[in-house]
C-alpha cells in the first residue's frame, strides 16, 4: 500500500505527520534516514531497559563507596603532616 501526502516544513524545520498516517504506523518514534535528497521515516519502538542508571540516587551512593576508602586517602595524611 503506497500512500503519499504533501506536507510543509515550518520555519523551525518541523514537519507534521498527519494523524491517519501516524495511526497506520502505531508508533510515536521514527528513525530518519537521508539518502541523497530523499528522506525516509521508519517507525521504531523504543524499549526502556531497567538498569542501575534508572536509579541515580543508588548510583551516587555506589560512587561514594569507592571514594570512602581510608587506605587510599593520601591527602588526609598530607594534611596531618602540615599541622
Amino acid at each position: 500500500m503506497l500512500i503519499m501526502q504533501i506536507v510543509k516544513v515550518s520555519p523551525q524545520g518541523q514537519v507534521t505527520i498527519p494523524k491517519h498516517l501516524r495511526d497506520l504506523c502505531a508508533s510515536g518514534s521514527f528513525a530518519l534516514e537521508a539518502v541523497g535528497k530523499t528522506i525516509i521515516l521508519r517507525p521504531i519502538e523504543i524499549k526502556v531497559v531497567d538498569d542501575d542508571l534508572c536509579d541515580v540516587a543508588a548510583l551516587a551512593e555506589k560512587s561514594f563507596e569507592f571514594w570512602e576508602n581510608e587506605g587510599d586517602d593520601i591527602y588526609q595524611e598530607f594534611y596531618r603532616e602540615k599541622k
